[in-house]
């Protein structure tokens, strides 16, 4: 036994339906972009991504209070954060520019170029610090075993 819907006399097929076919409405004519224009000056973009940047690390440092010392991973996770935050709002705030991904990523790479090179500077201090992070001094170690052998 087939199963119809009553609609009352309406005929949704008239629309096109969900098939794609032709509406019986004309097409609205797409709406060129506006070009996004960026907030004040550069020194007026810089300061207030420094603030709201300020702003955020005052307010995680308050609720997570992370160890501000190169032993702590606490401390890498607070500067990623503030790199990352940094670079959202020099983004936003300058306004999308750039013409296709490329000009989008050259973009991105202009206004968070510091950012990046600090990230980088962590990064390079986790790896060369890693002994020191995983299991402390192996130098140190080896002197308390030698210590302990001779009692």
């Amino acid at each position: 036994m087939p199963f119809s819907f009553d609609f009352g006399g309406f005929d949704p097929s008239a629309f096109g339906g969900f098939s794609g076919g032709d509406a019986s409405q004309p097409q609205r004519p797409k709406r060129e972009r506006k070009p996004r224009k960026a907030i004040g000056n550069a020194f007026t973009r810089t300061l207030i991504n420094l603030g709201v940047t300020l702003l955020f690390g005052l307010g995680y440092f308050y609720f997570e209070l992370p160890a501000l010392n190169f032993h702590a991973e606490e401390f890498y996770v607070f500067v990623f954060l503030l790199c990352a935050v940094y670079c959202v709002c020099a983004v936003l705030t300058s306004g999308f520019q750039g013409e296709g991904v490329k000009g989008y990523f050259g973009f991105v790479k202009k206004q968070c170029t510091i950012p990046f090179l600090v990230l980088v500077a962590l990064i390079a201090a986790i790896i060369i610090g890693r002994p020191y992070l995983l299991g402390g001094n192996p130098g140190r170690k080896l002197q308390q075993a030698a210590f302990h052998q001779r009692w």
